[in-house]
């Protein structure tokens, strides 16, 4: 049976409400819904006190709880997930927001395994079973097993389904109720079934495979709304104004659009529905600039629960585009639907409880790979952020200093530059360009930040709101970071800080946490080890040392230390100490090496990492000159991300495919 019903209603001119679309396939619009709401009440909450929308609290609690039902009788505590999309979009967003809400994993088709008809979720401590799939994909992606669309869905789930191991909600088979197929014999359907008509009507349909809807289609192009059944995004969509079938602007419009539905209508009519072009009424809208006449499709939804229906008081809708030749109900302006309130809002009590699922140590292989480069891209991009910054304070305040006598600051700093990205287009020798490409080069801060706002959205149910807000102001400021300016760096590493600040003080230490952390760790361990060895590897000059080291301990967050600390000049050996080997110092090499310790004994085990670990460890400690620590540290560092990386995520694909960062 369906569990969740949507549907989206619009206005005619005539002032009677029609039914555009009935949704029994993939669940839609909830997410969106809740997130605007959310967005809303911080924005304008003055103005909800007073006219009081009913809170959609209560429908989350009826949506648990309804799943929770809907689980095979043998499950105590069902353990449910929401099938999302695989692709970052705006459905993968709502539909990550609305697992958190619901307080259930998001899990991609890459993430479900069927082994002996059951369902299983890929975790990083082995397989988890799955009770109820709250499906947020459509029926034609689910499964490829049983589409025709190979490749897409997780193999097996339609099985799994059908012995009543696992429920999917909606079942697979529901999507046919609310097809635009069935939309032309759905009245009759129903009168024949129950011996009623619908008391809320839909839009007129009609099947193009009748000979004489097909010639009225053709003789009255304008008149049409087509929508083909059958297509999968193919050129041109699924449903588009029959007017561009005519030599109208409309299809000058539409690009060509207009040539392939005609021949859609030659070949296979029966997978087209024609709809009379119908005139919505119009309310006021608000455009950004003043109030205009629009038309706005209200997408609500309802729960079914045995002999009870449970509906969303409000929903989410958007105003029709009229400048685009498409019929769709997704383009224009989003609005969040209120349902005020009969009577003051109370607290909602619950009557019964759900059976509660103990899931602090689950952590779908998917978010933990996310996780693990989210950790990583934040500390690349602050080390990126923080060196063009020194670098170019310190030049700034002394423009001459790569031309004093005796000094080698100059092609120290360009080196310094190098090395916090990895690699740069030639070396010029010159710092104001090495520091441009730290910004813009491949693998530079602009890559870090995208990066970081990648993988961010694909755990979107693992981040806090007040997160979600630092994220927003990171990716408003990547615009902004124009070469070495002073103002926008500063500005981003304060967010970059607001960002760790939240990981270390706002996160419960489970296992999300847990690869968050070893994947900073470890990106900080190479950074500090790569400037370590562009600035003092080379043995600088006399006249060079102290600028040297000053602006090696300041891009480091060191330079206060060392000053409190020993009160004398820099000395080379006394800042390798602080940087390398004091496991005091946050900062420091010796001190990311016993976090990522930590974490590697309190996660899932992985071959060989303690033996690699414990050599990088070991080189600390064994002396010798700057190159030789720093090249008997970072070997085993790179061994071991690649073993982390082959035994917890080969099976998927995530940010560092993109080639944004190095191993």
């Amino acid at each position: 049976p369906i569990v969740w019903y949507g549907v989206d209603v619009v206005r005619t001119a005539d002032g009677r409400w029609r039914v555009l679309r009935d949704g029994t396939d993939a669940v839609r619009g909830v997410g969106e819904s809740l997130m605007h709401r959310s967005i809303l009440m911080r924005a304008i909450g003055d103005v909800s006190d007073r006219v009081a929308p009913g809170p959609l609290t209560g429908f989350l609690a009826d949506f648990r709880s309804t799943l929770a039902r809907r689980a095979p009788l043998a499950a105590a505590s069902p353990r449910t997930v929401v099938l999302a999309p695989d692709e970052v979009s705006a459905a993968y967003v709502a539909t990550s927001y609305l697992a958190g809400q619901l307080g259930f994993h998001r899990a991609s088709s890459a993430d479900l395994i069927v082994r002996d008809g059951r369902v299983f979720l890929r975790s990083l401590g082995g397989r988890e079973p799955v009770d109820v799939v709250l499906r947020a994909i459509r029926a034609v992606d689910t499964d490829p097993l049983a589409s025709p669309r190979r490749g897409l869905g997780v193999p097996g789930l339609v099985a799994a389904e059908r012995t009543g191991d696992v429920a999917v909600a909606n079942p697979i088979a529901g999507a046919l109720v609310g097809s635009a197929s069935v939309a032309p014999h759905l009245g009759n359907s129903l009168r024949f079934l129950t011996g009623r008509i619908p008391e809320l009507a839909s839009l007129d349909s009609h099947w193009c495979g009748d000979p004489a809807v097909l010639a009225e289609v053709r003789a009255h192009p304008d008149a049409w709304v087509l929508e083909d059944v059958m297509a999968q995004g193919s050129t041109g969509g699924t449903s588009v104004f029959a007017s561009v079938l005519g030599d109208t602007a409309a299809h000058d419009v539409a690009s060509g659009v207009g040539e392939d539905w005609r021949t859609r209508l030659r070949v296979r009519p029966g997978s087209i529905i024609a709809r009379p072009r119908a005139s919505f009424a119009t309310v006021p809208v608000f455009t950004g600039e003043r109030i205009e006449p629009g038309s706005v499709v209200l997408g609500l939804s309802a729960l079914i629960d045995g002999d009870q229906v449970h509906v969303m008081p409000g929903g989410f809708a958007r105003v029709i585009d009229p400048r685009s030749p498409v019929a769709s109900q997704r383009s224009g302006w989003a609005k969040d639907i209120w349902v005020t309130a009969a009577a003051p809002r109370r607290a909602r009590v619950r009557a019964t409880s759900l059976p509660q699922v103990d899931l602090r140590g689950s952590l779908p292989t998917r978010a933990a790979e996310a996780m693990f480069w989210l950790g990583r891209a934040s500390e690349a991009a602050e080390l990126r952020a923080r060196t063009v910054r020194t670098l170019g304070d310190r030049l700034a305040a002394d423009p001459l200093l790569g031309d004093a006598d005796g000094t080698t600051w100059a092609p120290t700093a360009v080196r310094l530059a190098r090395a916090a990205v990895g690699a740069l287009p030639p070396d010029t020798g010159d710092v104001a360009s090495a520091l441009d490409g730290v910004i813009t080069a491949r693998r530079g801060l602009l890559d870090q930040i995208d990066a970081i706002l990648l993988a961010a959205a694909t755990v979107r149910e693992f981040l806090s709101t007040t997160t979600g807000r630092v994220l927003a102001d990171i990716s408003d400021l990547r615009s902004t970071i124009r070469g070495a300016d002073a103002d926008s760096l500063e500005r981003l590493l304060v967010a970059l800080a607001a960002l760790a600040g939240l990981a270390q003080e706002s996160t419960v230490r489970g296992p999300a946490w847990r690869m968050l952390d070893l994947g900073r760790r470890i990106e900080r361990s190479l950074g500090v080890l790569g400037a370590v060895e562009a600035s003092l590897g080379s043995a600088p000059t006399a006249g060079s040392v102290q600028v040297i080291g000053e602006t090696l301990l300041s891009a480091h967050e060191s330079l206060a230390t060392y000053r409190r600390w020993h009160r004398t000049d820099i000395e080379v050996s006394a800042a390798v100490d602080l940087l390398v080997r004091d496991d005091s110092n946050p900062r420091s090499v010796a001190f990311q090496l016993d976090r990522i310790g930590e974490h590697l004994a309190a996660l899932p085990a992985v071959t060989d990492a303690p033996e690699l670990l414990g050599r990088a460890t070991l080189a600390l400690l064994d002396g010798g000159d700057v190159t030789t620590v720093v090249l008997a540290v970072r070997g085993p560092l790179l061994e071991l991300v690649e073993v982390l990386v082959e035994q917890w995520f080969s099976d998927h694909i995530g940010p560092q495919r993109l080639g944004v960062l190095g191993a």
